[in-house]
């Protein structure tokens, strides 16, 4: 995981920079005008300590996960300010043996979450725009099927079937253009449902 993220940091880091470097026609980028449609996927990483069992003198827990992937659409209002909406998935999957190594139960941990950002762009360039902003939202874990010798009573099912509200920061991210309706993003956060996310979004007049 933390290599393909890498990977495909590196290449949109590398367009970037060439689309700063590159003379690109009017004809090809437009400026950008007001009110717009965006839409966006995303693919991202986080850290979701709130997901999976808490260890104790009687227990030794096992955790992996799958990256974040998450869809939005933006409004703009106009060429500084937008509005939006985030949905995003996790899965994780938990293991719960005793101290001396043997199963007691193990099953997979959902976290899903639904959010509103607003959105404040700065720059001046038609190609490469950067922005900050907040989000607010919900997130909700619920456990999936859970086996092993203590899954009728689950720790796994006891922890993780709630909700809470997540409130984020956007410190700083850049939107690349590289076409007229198509476009890349990298983002960094603070708070669920990513601590860094990048992906690709359309604009629709």
């Amino acid at each position: 995981m933390k290599k393909y993220l890498f990977t495909l940091t590196t290449t949109l880091l590398v367009t970037l920079g060439y689309a700063q470097t590159t003379d690109v026609p009017d004809a090809e980028i437009l400026p950008l005008e007001h009110p717009r449609h965006f839409f966006h996927l995303d693919i991202g990483n986080a850290i979701a300590g709130g997901a999976g069992v808490t260890p104790d003198s009687t227990i030794e827990t096992e955790r992996t996960q799958s990256p974040v992937f998450g869809l939005g659409y933006d409004y703009n209002l106009n060429d500084r300010i937008s509005l939006g909406v985030v949905a995003a998935y996790q899965r994780f999957n938990s293991t719960v043996n005793d101290t001396l190594g043997a199963l007691l139960e193990e099953g997979a941990i959902n976290r899903i979450y639904t959010g509103a950002r607003f959105i404040l762009h700065y720059g001046k360039g038609d190609v490469v725009r950067f922005y900050s902003g907040f989000r607010g939202g919900l997130v909700f874990f619920n456990s999936g099927n859970i086996s092993g010798p203590a899954a009728a009573n689950s720790r796994i099912e006891d922890e993780n079937n709630r909700y809470r509200i997540s409130i984020a920061l956007i410190p700083i991210a850049m939107r690349l253009r590289i076409t007229e309706e198509f476009g890349a993003h990298l983002q960094t956060n603070f708070g669920a449902p990513y601590w860094f996310n990048l992906g690709l979004n359309y604009t629709l007049k």
